[in-house]
């Protein structure tokens, strides 16, 4: 049996519907989803010894909403984790304006003070499974 914990924003709903389509050809899979509206979850998560627990009323809300949603993330009880949305994504650079330094540094800056950096963080300080 293979264990996903998915940790993310509201883009998290399209995994979900998808995982309802497809979960019955994988049955050794068992996905939990944990997700918030915005950046909640990365900024309302915090680490309680080896949990993660909702640091208001309305992340421990919303996170037991989700469908299987639990109150707590308990990462032992996990294989994997996989973060998703938090304002992570890909941009498209005018490679003719931009020199290679300042892209590289502009996607730096926006990964390392993100939201998805900084639940990554909290979540490496309780295990060191994949994410």
């Amino acid at each position: 049996m293979i264990k996903i914990c998915i940790l993310g924003s509201s883009h998290v709903a399209c995994l979900t519907h998808g995982w309802e389509i497809i979960k019955a050809d994988y049955g050794q899979v068992v996905i939990t989803f944990f997700a918030n509206d915005g950046f909640g979850i990365a900024d309302d998560l915090k680490v309680n010894g080896r949990w993660l627990v909702p640091g208001n009323e309305y992340l421990k809300k919303f996170m037991v909403f989700i469908p299987g949603g639990l109150e707590y993330v308990v990462m032992d009880l996990f294989d994997h984790c996989l973060i998703y949305g938090l304002g992570l994504r890909l941009y498209n650079f005018n490679w003719a304006y931009y020199s290679t330094q300042v892209i590289e540094q502009a996607l730096r800056d926006h990964v390392y003070d993100g939201p998805a950096w900084r639940l990554l963080q909290n979540v490496r300080r309780i295990t060191h499974k994949t994410i």
